[in-house]
C-alpha cells in the first residue's frame, strides 16, 4: 500500500512539474510573440508598400506597352502607305533601277 501511495505521489509531483514547464513555455511563447509583433507588423507594412509600388509600376509599364503597340501599328500603316506610293510612282514613271542593269 505504501508503494502505491509513493507512485501516486510521484505521479502527482511529475504532473505538477509538467504543468509548471507547460506554464513556463506558454509564458515564454507569449514574450516572444510580444517581442516579435512590431517586427512582423513592419515587415507586413513593407511588403504591402512593395506590392502597391509594384502594381503601380506594372500599370505604367502596361500603359507604355499599349502606347508602343499603337505607335507600331501607326508606323506599319505609314510604311504600307509609303510602299503603295512608291509602287504607284514606279507604275507612273517606271522602274529605272532594273533598267540600268540591262
Amino acid at each position: 500500500m505504501d508503494q502505491i501511495n509513493e507512485y501516486k505521489m510521484e505521479t502527482a509531483r511529475l504532473r505538477n512539474d509538467i504543468d509548471g514547464m507547460k506554464a513556463n513555455l506558454e509564458a515564454r511563447d507569449g514574450e516572444i510573440e510580444r517581442a516579435l509583433a512590431p517586427f512582423i507588423e513592419s515587415l507586413i507594412k513593407e511588403q504591402s508598400m512593395t506590392i502597391e509600388s509594384q502594381k503601380e509600376e506594372n500599370m505604367l509599364l502596361q500603359n507604355q506597352i499599349s502606347e508602343i503597340k499603337k505607335e507600331t501599328a501607326q508606323i506599319q500603316m505609314l510604311i504600307l502607305q509609303a510602299n503603295k506610293k512608291v509602287a504607284n510612282l514606279q507604275e507612273e514613271v517606271g522602274d529605272y533601277t532594273g533598267a540600268k542593269n540591262e
